[in-house]
């Protein structure tokens, strides 16, 4: 059995869902996802999502003090209470590079992978992933907003320096007006995690802006509810413009099976 423990955000770990769902299909060894609540993402997957087939999901489960404060400690503990774990950048490297080493996991009954990326593979296509119902029809009501040239815009600010770092807004700003342009009819979803950013692009571009309310709070089931909607709102649209270094962009992306571009000093439009 392979026991996947996904952590970080919610793009983070359907990174590491599609890696595990991918390794689960090529060994047929089973598959369980312990999904945990925490600071990071608090809230359930089955909140958020229908239950994917022949994967076992379990919901809220705790990590207590003093491993909720620090993570290392609860994957040693981990790593104590199974003979084969993976939970090191080095142990994946060596997972996907050494055939022997590979194996020799594999032969294990039970395996603990814990994760915020993709460690193996990457099938590029969340078709498995099915949201609930509330979420989707919060995603239709949007998207019926669209046309076949409404851009997705994904500006990542808040705590990921990165992205502010990498993707400054007059990076999107300048694109924006690139491609309005090319063609007068396109608009633009905006999806971002700061007020700031959607003012002031709905100053510089007013009724071309389509968004979504929302809670923009990730520490509460609503804030998280509220970014998958935009996640799915953005797979909704002809092409997303993203933030430097931010999973959110790219599962969008393979949500929808569209291309994605990373706005940064590199980009040529």
């Amino acid at each position: 059995m392979i026991i996947l423990e996904p952590y970080a955000g919610l793009a983070n770990r359907l990174r590491a869902i599609d890696s595990a769902i991918i390794l689960s299909n090529e060994t047929g060894l089973p598959l369980k996802i312990e999904w945990v609540v925490n600071h990071d993402l608090n809230c359930s997957f089955n909140e958020l999502f229908y239950p994917i087939e022949n994967v076992q999901i379990c919901d809220s489960k705790k990590i207590f003090w003093p491993f909720s404060k620090y993570y290392r400690l609860h994957l040693l503990y981990k790593k104590l209470c199974f003979k084969k774990s993976l939970t090191s950048r080095l142990e994946f490297k060596q997972f996907a590079d050494d055939l022997e080493y590979r194996n020799m996991v594999l032969a294990s009954n039970k395996i603990f992978i814990a994760s915020c990326d993709s460690f193996y593979g990457n099938s590029a296509n969340y078709n498995y992933l099915k949201p609930k119902s509330e979420i989707s029809a919060q995603v239709d009501k949007t998207a019926s907003l669209f046309s076949t040239q409404t851009i997705g815009i994904h500006i990542r600010r808040t705590d990921h320096a990165k992205s502010i770092e990498g993707s400054k807004t007059e990076m999107f700003i300048d694109v924006m007006n690139k491609e309005l342009s090319l063609n007068q009819n396109v608009n633009f979803f905006l999806s971002t995690d700061s007020p700031a950013e959607e003012k002031k692009l709905r100053d510089v571009f007013g009724e071309k802006i389509i968004s979504c309310e929302k809670d923009f709070v990730r520490s509460n089931k609503k804030g998280i509810k509220d970014a998958l909607v935009d996640m799915l709102c953005l797979s909704k649209t002809r092409k997303i413009y993203g933030s430097h270094m931010s999973s959110f962009s790219g599962a969008a992306s393979y949500f929808g099976q569209i291309e994605v571009r990373y706005i940064t000093e590199r980009f040529k439009f």
